[in-house]
């Protein structure tokens, strides 16, 4: 019953460490004066290769939006309400050496029910090691939403 417990414990502070961990990166987010490309106007990418892939990774980044006064803190990023919204650059921590990013997506968190008032969201890549993020607030929004962006690589 006492290893149990401890086992418990032990998953507890796991996750809890894991949580911590991933608000503790930095994405050097970037506020860039681009407009806002309308839903379905990026095409797909593709990754071209002289041989076979030897290696298909996955890196996770977990932004925060917010709108009106929710936020502001470290990996929090505004979404206006104004029309155009903002684009904002983010880097990919610990891109795989040598490979090119072939899709980028995202997935509501933390703070789902809010999503559906929040924000038009679109994500794409820059290049290998940035992704762009596009938000604009619904009117009168006040409240933030923890994304999880999956961005896939090809070696």
């Amino acid at each position: 019953m006492r290893g149990a417990r401890l086992l418990l414990l032990a998953l507890l502070a796991g996750t809890h460490a894991q949580r911590e961990a991933a608000a503790q990166e930095d994405y050097h987010g970037i506020l860039r004066n681009v407009p806002l490309p309308p839903q379905g106007a990026l095409s797909g990418r593709s990754v071209t290769s002289t041989g076979p892939f030897n290696t298909l990774a996955t890196v996770v980044l977990t932004p925060v939006l917010y709108c009106g006064g929710s936020g502001g803190g470290k990996n929090e990023y505004f979404a206006p309400s104004a029309p155009g919204g903002a684009v904002w650059l983010l880097e990919v921590p610990s891109p795989l050496p040598g490979a090119k990013i072939y899709d980028v997506r995202y997935e509501p968190l933390d703070n789902i029910a809010a999503v559906g008032g929040f924000a038009q969201i679109n994500v794409w890549p820059e290049d290998d090691s940035h992704i762009n993020l596009a938000v604009a607030a619904y009117p009168n929004c006040n409240t933030r939403v923890r994304l999880k962006i999956t961005a896939s690589y090809a070696r």
